[in-house]
C-alpha cells in the first residue's frame, strides 16, 4: 500500500475546479491547490478557490503568469511580479505556510526553476516550497494518464501527485482530462492505496524560509 498526496495545478477554471471539488467531496479527500494568480481576476475563479478553501482544502500559490520560469528571467523583479503578486491575490485564502510550487516547464525539473536570488527571495518571505515526484500529464493524454498515476504511485511509498483544474493546455485546448478523476479515485481506494492531505517533506526542499535540502539543482 502507498501513500498519495494529491494536488492541483493551474487553475482556477471555473467549471473544471467545481467539478474536482465534487468529486473529492465525494470521496471525502482533501488535496492541495496551487492556483494562478492571474486566473484569481476572474470572480468565478475566485469563487471556486473560495469554496475550495472552505471545504477544508489548501491553496498554494503556482506564480501570477504561469509563463516563465524564474531562472530563465533576466528581470531584476520577476519574482514580485510571479510571486508576490500572486501571493498578494490569495491573500487571506492561502495556506499559513506559504505553499509555492514553481512554474516548471510542462513538469520538468532542472536548472532553469530559479536563480539563486529567488532562493533567498523565498526564503526571506518564509515561504514553503512544494515539489512534486508524480506527474500524469493529465493535460496532453486524457485517456492515459489515469494509468501512469496508478504505475507512478506503485512505485514508490509516498507521491506528491501533480493533476491539473484545467479544460486543457494550452488555453483554448478542451481535453476532458479530469472527467476520469472519479476512476482515477476508485482505482485508487480498489487499490488500497492511501490518500492523505499531508505534504511529503521529500518534496519541501524549504518549509517556513528555511532550507531542509539542496535546491541546487533547481538553480540556474
Amino acid at each position: 500500500m502507498a501513500k498519495v498526496t494529491i494536488t492541483f495545478d493551474n487553475g482556477p477554471e471555473a467549471d473544471i475546479t467545481h467539478h474536482v471539488l465534487d468529486v473529492l467531496n465525494k470521496f471525502n479527500i482533501k488535496a492541495t491547490f496551487f492556483v494562478i494568480g492571474r486566473k484569481l481576476l476572474k470572480n468565478d475563479g475566485l469563487n471556486a478557490v473560495i469554496r475550495a478553501k472552505n471545504e477544508g482544502h489548501w491553496i498554494g500559490n503556482h506564480s501570477y503568469s504561469h509563463t516563465v520560469s524564474l531562472g530563465d528571467s533576466d528581470d531584476p523583479n520577476i519574482f514580485d511580479k510571479e510571486v508576490t503578486q500572486a501571493q498578494n491575490l490569495i491573500g487571506n485564502l492561502a495556506h499559513p505556510k506559504l505553499l509555492f510550487r514553481p512554474f516548471c516547464n510542462a513538469g520538468i525539473i532542472n536548472s532553469r526553476v530559479f536563480k539563486h536570488a529567488h532562493i533567498s527571495d523565498l526564503s526571506a518571505g518564509r515561504y514553503t516550497c512544494v515539489m512534486f515526484n508524480a506527474i500524469t500529464r493529465d493535460w496532453e493524454d486524457p485517456d492515459g494518464w489515469v494509468s501512469t498515476g496508478m504505475q507512478q504511485i506503485e512505485s514508490r511509498p509516498w507521491s506528491t501527485l501533480v493533476l491539473h483544474d484545467i479544460a486543457g493546455w494550452p488555453d483554448g485546448n478542451i481535453t476532458g482530462s479530469m472527467q476520469r478523476l472519479e476512476e482515477f479515485l476508485c482505482l485508487l481506494n480498489e487499490s488500497g492505496h492511501e490518500v492523505v492531505q499531508e505534504l511529503d517533506p521529500q518534496c519541501m526542499p524549504m518549509r517556513n524560509g528555511k532550507i531542509i535540502k539542496s535546491m541546487d539543482h533547481l538553480v540556474n
